[in-house]
């Protein structure tokens, strides 16, 4: 294993998934469920430990509270008889145990938010008080009769939630119980905001064309179909403002935005939605969603406020429940495999996998960490190979342990996007090893990645092992625990895994791209920023890289790098389209321009090349986008089997090849399997060290080859030269 950079000490790594490895890692076990569920609000996790009131149960019982009977057998459930009633006489209830093969089809499951935890509201439950939170208590209100008992499944009662075992035991067959149920019930919440004028419209919708509209552009293989959006057909003079704002409020309702309700409104044929007095069908409320989200290519009207975070979230949210919709009930449901409008082939297959979920999904909200990843275990397909090794569900280790076992599974399956959303904060403390992404609060692909990209070799595995950082922590002088907070002032380490792979490119920055633009800044301060920023760029190219890799200017490299080979469309930029496109945008920003804004700068603001992402220069003379906390002294690699390049920092104190992951990067010309066909045409071996030296000056007789070449040449050495020398195989272990 010297080879390749490898380590002699062989035990220090495990080739494959072993859970005994992590029983190295310190584990956050918690030791209080009350204070632990206090703001929990997700379906396997308590949505807020009630206080104490009237000697009432609450949500945060003991595991052997004597109104829990164990379940027992494979399956159990238990079921929430609620007893017919008038308005304003209590809600009486009985839980009954059964198991989910008996029970299929004869109850309903409920799907809402528990609300705030203040107004707490008594019900009934098998002759005793139980104190649950006022939308949960609306909710049972709405769905009462008043001659018939109804059977429901609902979370925060027929789970207890103080038995951490038994939370975790219905999580990982929740998916079955929301699927067998008779009828899936959505609870937005009672009526306000103008939210009857809102569902009055959408009982007008065709709900059926527009579901139809929407799987023809989820699985379309055109960059962007024609659908509906409603305001086209409103203008500032026609449209209703009441109508308008009530629509929109509507669909900035949280419920819309919780992790769990992804898998609870997706599995059921029936699922219908419920807000104060209405009842409309699930693909009903969808095609208001579907009708308000613009496309790609149109801008809100000037009339219309800008669009809050929520509403984005509530749209977003709508959308990825339709496409699990899809997938699951095309799969399982007879009715929905013969309606016409379901019946788009997909050209990829059916399901999502993992990695596709979450990186839809990471903006969803839970209260709980670790419900970001089990509240999706079973909405994905899985092969046997890639279910056997994925992690238990468990509400018993810390969320940073889950997250970690996650990543590394999710890696060393294939899912090599997982990387694309890990990466190194400023002034974030290091609760995690920098290869694991924080879905907490898991922030955007800094790319629109297309599946052109194939920098590392797309179509190969990688090889990923796990380094036993705490074994190595006396011999490698600068290794460091994450840091983590477990309850108020109590500061825990844990000794995480360090991640070994592949690099075939490793490269140092000397030069990166100073000024960001600021949200905050006036439109003329934005346009002298990007003027300048753009000057000094072209200033340091220009003198040292006046020609690229590929053989063309540098400037058109440049033109290239700041929008990703991306046009505006999201389809890959011509040379022509980058020449042409880059000479109007600077021609836009000079002070007298007047001129209309040019389609190259919805690009660049895609790449976001000067926000979040900025324009670097390495050693051996390559450009692109790098995220905005690398610096100078950085570095970017290229992994092998990886889609993407990524953005490096040495670990500080560690010596070659311990690095932390700042997050991926762009690589002018070197995004399709470049690396490698360099590698293998030129026999490239990785000379250690090369990526800290300045490049050989080219031989005379090379040197008088060189000149500006039409297209990118491949094959021509003297142009790939200086980068040769940074190719090769070598082994990185990223902390």
């Amino acid at each position: 294993m010297a080879q390749d950079g490898g380590h002699d000490d062989a035990k220090d790594f495990v080739s494959d998934y072993d859970p005994t490895f992590f029983s190295h890692m310190e584990v956050l076990v918690m030791r209080d469920a009350h204070s632990r569920l206090k703001d929990a609000d997700s379906p396997s996790t308590a949505r807020g430990s009630l206080t104490p009131h009237n000697n009432a149960i609450t949500l945060s019982s003991a595991k052997n509270d004597p109104m829990y009977q164990p379940l027992t057998g494979h399956q159990p459930v238990r079921l929430l008889r609620l007893l017919p009633g008038k308005a304003g006489e209590p809600l009486i209830t009985q839980l009954v145990c059964e198991h989910l093969e008996n029970a299929k089809g004869c109850y309903d499951a409920t799907s809402y938010t528990w609300g705030r935890p203040d107004n707490l509201r008594d019900i009934v439950c098998n002759d005793k008080p139980f104190a649950m939170r006022e939308n949960a208590y609306s909710f049972l209100e709405r769905l009462r009769s008043t001659t018939e008992s109804r059977m429901l499944w609902m979370d925060c009662i027929c789970i207890n939630q103080g038995d951490l075992g038994e939370r975790a035991a219905q999580v990982l067959f929740m998916h079955e119980i929301y699927q067998y149920a008779q009828t899936v019930v959505v609870w937005l919440g009672p009526e306000a905001d103008d939210s009857a004028v809102a569902m009055e419209y959408i009982l007008t919708l065709d709900a059926k064309t527009y579901v139809a509209e929407a799987v023809e552009d989820f699985f379309s293989l055109a960059s962007e179909t024609t659908k509906t959006f409603v305001f086209d057909q409103w203008t500032l003079d026609n449209h209703d403002p009441r109508l308008v704002k009530a629509l929109l409020v509507l669909l900035e309702r949280p419920w819309l935005r919780r992790v769990w309700v992804q898998q609870e409104a997706a599995v059921c044929e029936n699922t219908r939605v419920m807000c104060g007095a209405y009842d409309v069908t699930w693909d009903q409320l969808f095609s208001l969603a579907w009708i308000v989200t613009r496309r790609t290519t149109t801008g809100w009207p000037e009339w219309v406020a800008y669009p809050s975070i929520a509403l984005e979230s509530g749209m977003k949210g709508a959308a990825n429940i339709q496409r699990s919709r899809i997938h699951h009930l095309r799969m399982f449901s007879q009715a929905y495999k013969q309606n016409t409008y379901y019946s788009v082939s997909r050209p990829s297959g059916v399901g999502e996998t993992f990695d596709g979920l979450i990186a839809k999904r990471w903006w969803c909200e839970a209260t709980d960490p670790r419900d970001k990843i089990f509240a999706l275990y079973n909405l994905g397909v899985w092969n046997a190979d890639k279910l056997a090794g994925r992690p238990k569900v468990s509400y018993k280790d810390a969320w940073q342990m889950i997250y970690t076992k996650t990543a590394l599974w999710m890696l060393q399956v294939g899912w090599t996007t997982t990387l694309s959303y890990a990466g190194h904060r400023d002034n974030v403390p290091a609760e995690l090893p920098s290869w694991v992404p924080d879905w907490r609060n898991a922030r955007e692909h800094l790319f629109r990645a297309t599946l052109e990209w194939s920098a590392g070799g797309a179509a190969k595995k990688p090889v990923i092992r796990t380094v036993d950082l705490a074994q190595r922590k006396r011999a490698v002088p600068g290794l460091y625990p994450c840091t983590y907070t477990d309850g108020p002032k109590r500061i825990k380490q844990m000794w995480n895994a360090g991640l070994e792979l592949s690099a075939i490119l490793v490269d140092k920055i000397i030069y990166r791209s100073s000024a960001a633009l600021s949200g905050q800044d006036s439109v003329n301060l934005n346009h002298m920023k990007m003027r300048r920023t753009i000057e000094a760029d072209l200033a340091f190219i220009k003198h040292h890289v006046p020609k690229y890799m590929t053989g063309e200017p540098s400037e058109e490299a440049y033109a290239g790098a700041l929008i990703t080979n991306m046009t505006h469309e999201e389809k890959l930029a011509s040379k022509a389209y980058e020449k042409e496109g880059f000479a109007a945008f600077r021609a836009w920003l000079e002070p007298a321009s007047t001129g209309p804004c040019p389609d190259y700068l919805d690009a660049v603001e895609s790449a976001e090349a000067l926000d979040r992402n900025a324009f670097y220069v390495t050693a051996h003379g390559l450009m692109g986008l790098v995220p905005g906390v690398a610096t100078v002294g950085d570095y970017v690699a290229i992994l092998d089997g990886f889609r993407e390049p990524v953005g490096i920092r040495r670990a500080a104190g560690c010596p070659d090849p311990y690095y932390e992951l700042l997050g991926p990067c762009y690589i002018q010309r070197m995004m399709r399997s470049r690396a490698w066909n360099l590698i293998l045409e030129h026999k490239c071996k990785y000379q250690g060290g090369s990526e800290d030296r300045a490049p050989a000056p080219p031989r005379e007789e090379e040197n008088r080859l060189r000149g500006v070449c039409e297209g990118f040449p491949f094959n021509l050495k003297t142009d790939y030269e200086s980068v040769l020398e940074v190719l090769g195989k070598r082994k990185i272990v990223l902390l």
